[in-house]
């Protein structure tokens, strides 16, 4: 099992021209169209659950703005509440499913269904090589976008665990040094930073992935940024992070064999520890 990185998305917004556009068909019944507006809120992640999670100091940071539910068990709901209401309602329930494991969804009915994506996005988000055919379950042989499963176990060179930010306090003291007046902040945020060492290059580069990860960890600094969180899975520790400034650029990787090592890449990680997941 690698280093989980899991970063949140909008499936209003999957690419900037596109969003969540899914049709299940089942033999004379009226199909079943998911789209955005069947989530509410529509921001989600896969196999974990923001709004739930909470600070340092137990603060729920997401609860308002993220759905209650992993995006398999949003879908699946939003799946049979369609499928329950349409003119010729359906007699099949759908699960679906996502293995932490396998990297791969799975979509399994009480009878069979087939399963059309409106648009590439859509299907890339739940991993599956091209539409689907009448049957169950449909089994996705591919990485989802927003999901990286690292190479390695573990997280290397961790600096010091969570660390405050420069600048929480200020002391003014007297000039013969009789008298001073200290303030500082009552409670501050937590900074984590790492290295992801002897990630293998189809992993990091988006020209170099091999169509298997379809999602690498440029596309990750790219959606993410200082805007979007993600969850990082190591074990241990179930993190939600969000890129610090100096940190939400694609740069600073290095080479862990040298110059001429061409395998391998490691990853600078400096992030605002914000939450975590339960």
């Amino acid at each position: 099992m690698g280093v989980k990185y899991a970063a949140g998305f909008d499936v209003n917004y999957l690419t900037a021209a596109a969003g969540l556009s899914i049709t299940l068909t089942q033999a004379t019944k009226t199909d079943i169209v998911i789209t955005a507006a069947d989530f509410s809120p529509d921001l989600l992640a896969h196999a974990y659950v923001l709004s739930t999670a909470t600070t340092h100091d137990g603060v729920s940071l997401f609860s308002t703005t993220w759905n209650s539910a992993t995006f398999a068990a949003a879908l699946t709901a939003a799946i049979n509440a369609e499928g329950a209401i349409v003119a010729i309602p359906w007699t099949v329930t759908v699960t679906v499913t996502f293995s932490t494991t396998t990297g791969r969804y799975t979509m399994t009915g009480t009878g069979d269904f087939g399963v059309t994506f409106g648009n590439l996005p859509s299907r890339l988000l739940l991993g599956y090589s091209g539409n689907q055919a009448a049957g169950t379950p449909h089994v996705a042989t591919l990485t989802p976008s927003f999901w990286i499963d690292a190479t390695l176990d573990g997280r290397s060179l961790d600096r010091e665990g969570d660390f405050e930010p420069d600048s929480i306090a200020s002391l003014s003291i007297s000039d013969d040094g009789t008298a001073f007046a200290g303030i500082s902040r009552t409670s501050t945020p937590k900074f984590r930073s790492w290295i992801q060492q002897f990630e293998l290059k189809r992993k990091v580069f988006k020209a170099s992935n091999d169509g298997t990860d379809h999602w690498t960890f440029e596309d990750l600094w790219e959606h993410c940024r200082c805007e979007m969180p993600f969850v990082v899975y190591d074990g241990t520790d179930s993190m939600v992070c969000v890129f610090l400034p100096e940190g939400a650029m694609f740069s600073g990787k290095q080479r862990p064999g040298g110059p001429a090592d061409d395998v391998h890449m490691s990853l600078p990680f400096n992030v605002w520890h914000a939450a975590n997941t339960a």
